[in-house]
């Protein structure tokens, strides 16, 4: 993923990581991201209604909003990685905002080797 977190960070004013989130949804192809879920059949709760258990394909625009809050709390909160639903949100140590949709991944960070 190259650059690692660093939890030690001034918060960003609010104007430039709000520019910041809002090239980045602009830019994103939330479209290739739900195509691959469909290939996938990666699905997420319903959040509309408590009671519908319903497990769906997310539309773009819940993606956004989903995306939107991840980018939000890395760029506000102490902690700089937030991620749920094959989505990850990250600011840098220079405050720039990166957001991915990971299908797979792995480390070592854990393992003992």
């Amino acid at each position: 993923m190259g650059k690692k977190k660093d939890k030690k960070q001034e918060q960003l004013p609010v104007s430039n990581h709000a520019l910041k989130i809002k090239y980045i949804l602009d830019h994103f192809n939330f479209a290739k991201v739900q195509e691959t879920m469909v290939a996938l059949d990666w699905k997420w709760q319903h959040m509309s209604d408590p009671d519908d258990q319903t497990m769906r394909v997310p539309t773009i625009e819940r993606m956004k909003q989903t995306a939107r809050h991840l980018l939000y709390e890395a760029a506000t909160c102490k902690e700089r990685y937030f991620a749920t639903g094959g989505f990850h949100a990250q600011r840098y140590e220079e405050g720039d905002l990166a957001l991915q949709f990971i299908v797979a991944e792995y480390d070592t960070c854990d393992d003992s080797m």
